[in-house]
């Protein structure tokens, strides 16, 4: 059995005056208070003895390591599910004991991609975290792909005896983007479609000019002086730096213009915005009505069919050779959805306004 009484402890080496206060209390403890390190590192050894034989304990007091350099290449992303490679460092100055080291990697936007595309994940705090296990010192890259068009956000590269590392990915947008400010254009050929958009300056990593900006679209035109017609859309190429919001003035091609338009430039990551059609003036819808009974299809003339929304389409009373006539209001959105019923039966049809408009010929099942 040791014999704990006749262990002796004593500060070998100490330079950096780390260690204070080392106690042994005879039953194989060993305390000591170790000062905090502000910046560097610095090493202390304790001896222990018993007998002939003796071991050595080191003891390391440092500051918070850094993760830096570390970056983001490209440092400017333009675009969504574009490659992005993540550095940061290990210092060499780690004992090698520590290895390995965990690294967690918090991100909303990003996710990993081939060699690394497997990466750990781990649910911690509410929300997940990416985790590498650092081997060695030296620069790690870990290979991402931007997940949205707009994917801005701060990731943090942590771990308990590192400074949490913050490491901006961001691009270069379009702001305040919208069609006729509110995202609507009236339904029908001609109706205006007001495209808006600002070019910031963006003084931190500023864009290259001549810019050259391009519109996609199909459903619009324009004859507005500085913009011309190519495949897809629309272009123009600004010299310099414009002041305040733009606006093309654009006017629909159909009846039914709604789509996604796509504003993009070099250096820039693409915005989409939806615009819907909406109803300028009320408009009436008609055609046949008739229930579908018993494999078959019958005229339901002088019955009532209600709307399950008022504010977009009006119920009505079937005619006496089985026709309707609804009128779907000013105001209504293209998309929106109206369910006719028969009323007291269980007979209904579902429709958006979009289709009312092609007067359909209804059967209620």
């Amino acid at each position: 059995m040791t014999d704990n009484s006749k262990i002796s402890v004593s500060i070998a080496e100490d330079q950096g005056n780390i260690l204070h206060n080392l106690s042994y209390d005879g039953n194989g403890n060993i305390s000591a208070d170790v000062s905090r390190i502000i910046t560097g590192q610095y090493e202390a050894t304790i001896t222990v003895k018993a007998g002939v034989l003796s071991r050595n304990i080191t003891v390391i007091s440092s500051a918070l390591y850094l993760f830096d350099p570390a970056g983001l290449s490209h440092e400017i992303y333009t675009a969504r599910d574009q490659d992005v490679a993540l550095s940061f460092t290990i210092p060499s100055a780690i004992p090698y004991y520590l290895y390995p080291l965990k690294c967690t990697i918090t991100t909303s936007n990003l996710y990993p991609v081939e060699p690394n595309k497997n990466l750990q994940l781990e649910y911690t705090n509410g929300g997940y975290q990416y985790v590498y296990w650092a081997t060695g010192p030296g620069t790690k890259v870990l290979n991402f792909r931007t997940s949205l068009e707009n994917s801005d956000e701060t990731v943090l590269i942590a771990n308990e005896i590192f400074q949490t590392k913050s490491v901006e990915v961001k691009s270069r947008h379009f702001t305040n983007v919208s069609v006729n400010g509110n995202n609507t254009v009236n339904y029908g050929v001609n109706n205006t479609a007001s495209f808006m958009f600002t070019i910031p300056s963006y003084p931190d990593y500023p864009p290259t000019y001549p810019l050259t900006v391009f519109i996609a679209t199909q459903n619009l035109q324009t004859t507005q002086s500085g913009w011309t017609a190519v495949a897809g859309g629309y272009q123009r190429t600004y010299a310099s730096q414009p002041s305040g919001g733009q606006t093309v003035t654009f006017t629909s091609k159909k009846a039914i213009s709604s789509e996604k338009l796509i504003i993009s430039a070099p250096g820039f990551s693409p915005t989409t915005i939806d615009f819907e059609n909406i109803l300028a003036q009320s408009v009436t819808a008609g055609n046949t009505i008739q229930v579908y009974q018993n494999n078959g299809l019958l005229n339901i003339p002088r019955y009532t069919v209600t709307s399950s929304d008022t504010g977009i389409a009006s119920g009505f009373t079937v005619s006496r050779t089985s026709t309707y006539s609804t009128t779907i209001h000013a105001g209504a959105k293209l998309n929106d959805v109206v369910t006719f019923t028969l009323r007291n039966y269980n007979y209904s049809a579902t429709y958006k306004v979009e289709e009312l408009l092609q007067n359909p010929a209804i059967v209620l099942r």
